[in-house]
């Protein structure tokens, strides 16, 4: 013991050496402490996936269920007659209202309801279009809302899953209404969370057609931080004003 102590004190005689033996013990102090808290390495790896700091539930559905802001597309087909028209849907879901375009128009849904936005004129019109094949008198877009398809899924069956060697899984559903209307969809999520979701429609509606699918995809997933559009002080227009 006696030994080591000489050792030690002849090393700190000498400033190189207490300069190394100095590194040496800060480096022992870090591995300790990180052994003790834990690194990098022991972040959640969703927490890391998402982007954010909130947590996620290990069931997709949940997850879809607490989604709080997002943004998304919808790609609309409709064949009939062989006749194909298509419509796309861009927009923000964000504090519990919908802001979307579609061919240069802007409209917002708000409270369920929905509005053409008419920014000249600061007005916020109720939509009811006359015109009865406009895309939404052949189906009304709140149907496509999160709580909406939600509420597909979960009253569906499973009629099929995939999962493939990357980690996502595909799975397919059928809806049957209380009238025997059928909507099937298809879901795909990653690591929990649904990306993108498929949804035909041709056996839904009392109307025959020969195509009716909705795509729609999701991306930044309670990831915006801040939505500076708002409507607040715009004029309401309602229906038969």
């Amino acid at each position: 013991m006696e030994e080591f102590k000489n050792f030690i004190k002849t090393l700190w005689q000498n400033k190189r050496r207490r300069a190394a033996l100095g590194l040496v013990f800060w480096v022992i102090f870090f591995i300790v402490v990180f052994a003790m808290i834990g690194g990098p390495g022991n972040i959640p790896e969703q927490t890391i996936a998402n982007g954010n700091n909130n947590t996620t539930s290990s069931s997709f559905l949940e997850n879809y269920d607490k989604m709080s802001n997002f943004e998304y597309s919808y790609l609309i087909t409709i064949k009939k007659n062989n006749v194909e028209n298509t419509y796309k849907i861009d927009g923000t879901y964000y504090d519990k209202k919908y802001y979307f375009t579609m061919s240069n128009d802007e409209y917002y849904i708000a409270d369920n309801i929905l509005y053409v936005v008419n920014n000249d004129e600061r007005k916020l019109i109720e939509f009811n279009s006359i015109d009865s094949n406009h895309i939404f008198n052949l189906i009304d877009i709140r149907l496509l809302g999160k709580d909406n398809v939600h509420t597909f899924i979960d009253a569906s069956e499973e009629d099929n899953k995939t999962t493939y060697k990357d980690g996502s899984v595909l799975i397919d559903y059928v809806y049957k209404s209380y009238d025997n209307r059928i909507l099937e969809l298809t879901v795909s999520e990653y690591s929990n969370i649904i990306n993108s979701i498929e949804l035909d429609f041709h056996k839904y509606f009392e109307e025959a057609y020969d195509e009716f699918n909705v795509s729609i995809a999701y991306k930044n997933i309670n990831n915006i931080a801040e939505y500076q559009k708002n409507y607040d002080e715009y004029e309401i227009i309602k229906k038969g004003d």
